[in-house]
């Protein structure tokens, strides 16, 4: 991610002041406004006593709005929950861009919960902070505590707010502002059908979210990509935003909807006409595979299973696959008992007046 393209409109600042030293704070604030425009900055610990009085000063200086939360019982995280209550608050309002100013691991579900909301989370802490809390982040910046030592044959003496502005911080994820850093090469599509991680995050992520004709929430699916799957990016593979990346691997169709944009995975199709698709094959449809597992975890459809020790009728079946988008002409059958006689997972069994289906155990 080039921070140069970013630019939010409302960015809340949220600092743990039980777990960060003062003298970083201006130079996490000057990397802040390179990001946009900041609207809210709060500092969040028990002001009256200990460590925390030393922020009164600066807080002044930078306008920090200081939440007090006293520490009636040591060793409890008041500070932390305060902070996540006042950022899940926020996240209804029109802040688009989330700072979490903490090394506090406890914080990885919040950032992960702001995501699914669809927020930009930054989170700045240290180099030993836990990785869940680092990959829960869109982006993790590491700060160094100590103050660069001045060199011994300087002339002059650097003020402090220069010391301040020249804290170091240290790129953990994505976003790329060396520009020695060559970009990243874009993945064929061949390779990105053969990635089983890539694939598997993005059909689980439209299942997820997907209605009865089998479209999904473009948007939705790729909140549960960010969330879900955080190691997974675009830009790992070369390209600049998830639709383009779908596109490419061409397993995926996308259209509007409502004046929404809608995205499933493709049908399968086959290309010569009234050949039935082998049982090897079949067992390679993975959206086939997952929606009839979905069918048979269906509520109404556990009950009438029991009901026939296990066994489902075929045309119940049938119906439900249909309701899917399936036919099962697009795989060389006539009719849904042949597809079904010819998939791995099921088994069939004919009696005088009916056929009924069940799954393999």
């Amino acid at each position: 991610m080039n921070s140069t393209n970013l630019s939010f409109n409302n960015i809340a600042v949220l600092i743990d002041g039980d777990n960060i030293n003062a003298k970083n704070i201006e130079s996490i604030l000057a990397k802040v406004s390179t990001l946009g425009t900041i609207a809210c900055k709060r500092i969040y610990g028990d002001f009256k006593q200990g460590k925390l009085t030393t922020w009164d000063d600066i807080s002044l200086k930078l306008l920090l709005e200081q939440v007090h939360i006293p520490a009636y019982v040591k060793g409890k995280n008041a500070t932390d929950i305060a902070l996540a209550i006042d950022a899940v608050d926020l996240s209804y309002l029109d802040y688009d861009c989330f700072c979490i100013v903490s090394s506090d691991s406890d914080f990885s579900i919040l950032a992960k919960n702001l995501r699914t909301k669809g927020k930009k989370v930054f989170g700045f802490g240290k180099s030993t902070t836990v990785e869940s809390f680092k990959v829960a982040c869109d982006d993790y910046f590491v700060m160094d505590d100590t103050i660069p030592p001045e060199p011994s044959n300087s002339a002059t003496k650097p003020t402090p707010s220069q010391q301040v502005t020249d804290t170091f911080f240290t790129q953990k994820l994505a976003m790329n502002e060396s520009a020695s850093e060559p970009p990243i090469a874009r993945v064929m599509p061949q390779q990105l059908k053969q990635n089983t991680a890539l694939l598997n995050a993005c059909r689980q992520s439209i299942q997820h979210h997907r209605k009865n004709n089998g479209w999904s929430n473009f948007s939705k699916v790729i909140s549960h990509l960010n969330s879900d799957y955080p190691k997974i990016s675009p830009k790992n593979y070369g390209y600049s935003k998830w639709r383009s990346l779908f596109n490419q691997i061409d397993l995926f169709e996308t259209q509007m909807q409502n004046n929404l944009l809608m995205i499933r995975q493709k049908p399968s199709q086959n290309k010569t006409k009234n050949l039935p698709t082998d049982a090897t094959t079949l067992t390679q449809e993975q959206k086939l595979l997952d929606d009839i597992y979905e069918i048979f975890a269906k509520p109404i459809i556990k009950k009438l299973l029991t009901k026939n020790q296990g066994w489902l009728h075929m045309g119940q079946f049938g119906s439900e696959l249909k309701n899917k988008g399936y036919n099962p002409t697009q795989f060389g059958f006539k009719n849904f008992t042949k597809l079904a006689e010819n998939i791995a997972i099921l088994k069939v069994k004919r009696q005088p007046s009916v056929i009924m289906i069940a799954l393999r155990t």
